[in-house]
């Protein structure tokens, strides 16, 4: 008898430490998270590129930290979840919001897509690259324009692709589509190689649809409803270099495979330009594509910031392995389009060549003065070109809030 009351009692003990163990574990979560949320310093607001700014980059850092949430989306995946603060704010439908669009419901509409870079990330709503084209179109031009800001974060341009067939099927009809994109499509063929034209973050999306042991799934979904699995995760996440899904990824393993990969990523891009251009013949739009800029890819006269940052980055093997790639896929779309030019498909890697001020916040992301620059380049672009494509040619300029003479 004594011997299964001792037995009794250490396993009354185990019982107990595992559910103190538990309640900490989660206790230590909220915690977590409480700090998190209330974190006043990321390190980027302290960055040159936010000297100027009209807002707190701090406070603005702190709200992003505070909205960022994907919620699942059918065949996109992703997309943020609603939101709304003073400097962020996203709908129901995942777009973030776009400041200086016109009332008029003639207005030109004008749909803008692509990964973080569109979505605005390091900026606050009335800074995107949406926002600023709108500002421009209306308030400059005196061209009554809609502009809705259809980036996300993470997005290739497949995504994009299968957003803008779904965004058709509601019926909404845009005039002018522009993508800005390359950036993720080359990561998702350096870091997630074996499915081409992936979306980022492969394995760890498709780690939780697929269980290759059946007889511990369900174990294994238990256990991982507990705390400490989570506090576990939390620890390991922190521990992983910072960047590109936590080190769920692998890396180029030569030269050679780099080339192939980016002009894997080059061939993609310009598939689904092919279909775009298809679907804008069927559905009545004009689009147009800009291979975006990168602190690691293009020409720029780098501030003393932007050369210890760029140092930083490439410390960081996915950010390393991925702009490594994005080097050679935007060489390869060069090839692409020397050999036959594609009308509408413009490289905007080497925009910032001539300007030295500090606009990047990391590898690939800019504040205030750099989507302004990016903004100010489509619109002249997509202007003249849209004049062009609608009048066969012929030298036309807006007129009285038109955006060209007929």
């Amino acid at each position: 008898m004594k011997a299964i009351y001792d037995l009794l009692i250490i396993a009354g003990v185990c019982v107990t430490l595992l559910i103190a163990s538990e309640i900490g574990s989660r206790l230590v979560l909220r915690v977590l998270a409480t700090n998190t949320s209330q974190e006043t310093t990321d390190p980027r607001s302290q960055l040159p590129a936010y000297a100027d700014s009209p807002y707190d980059a701090a406070t603005y850092w702190r709200q992003f930290h505070a909205a960022k949430h994907e919620v699942y989306y059918p065949y996109i995946v992703w997309r943020q979840q609603s939101s709304s603060a003073s400097l962020i704010n996203i709908d129901d439908q995942g777009n973030r919001k776009t400041h200086y669009n016109s009332g008029d419901p003639a207005a030109l509409q004008v749909w803008m897509m692509g990964g973080s870079t569109m979505w605005g990330m390091g900026t606050p709503d009335a800074h995107t690259i949406p926002s600023a084209v709108a500002k421009i179109l209306n308030d400059e031009r005196g061209i009554a324009a809609r502009v809705r800001n259809l980036g996300e974060i993470g997005f290739v341009s497949t995504q994009e692709l299968t957003q803008l067939v779904r965004e058709l099927q509601t019926g909404r009809r845009p005039d002018i589509v522009i993508f800005l994109d390359g950036v993720n499509d080359a990561p998702a063929a350096a870091l997630w190689p074996d499915v081409p034209g992936s979306h980022m973050n492969l394995y760890s999306i498709r780690s939780r649809f697929e269980h290759h042991d059946p007889h511990e799934s369900a174990m294994l979904a238990l256990i991982k409803t507990t705390g400490l699995h989570h506090l576990a995760g939390y620890i390991a996440a922190r521990l992983m270099p910072k960047g590109m899904d936590q080190g769920n990824w692998t890396t180029p393993a030569s030269p050679q495979i780099t080339i192939s990969e980016g002009n894997q990523a080059a061939d993609i891009w310009m598939s689904n330009i092919r279909m775009i251009r298809a679907l804008g013949r069927s559905f009545g739009f004009k689009p147009y594509f800009f291979l975006q800029p990168s602190l690691l890819v293009g020409e720029k006269t780098r501030s003393a910031s932007e050369r210890r940052l760029a140092e930083k980055e490439k410390k960081n093997p996915a950010k390393k392995a991925g702009m490594a790639v994005y080097a050679e896929m935007r060489r390869a779309v060069r090839g692409i389009l020397a050999d036959k030019p594609i009308p509408g498909v413009f490289d905007q890697t080497d925009l910032f060549r001539n300007v030295d001020d500090s606009l990047y916040v990391d590898y690939v992301h800019i504040a205030d003065r750099g989507n302004e620059l990016i903004a100010r380049d489509i619109v002249t672009t997509v202007i003249e070109q849209y004049c062009a494509d609608l009048t066969g040619g012929r030298n036309t300029a807006p007129d009285s809030g038109t955006p060209c003479r007929r």
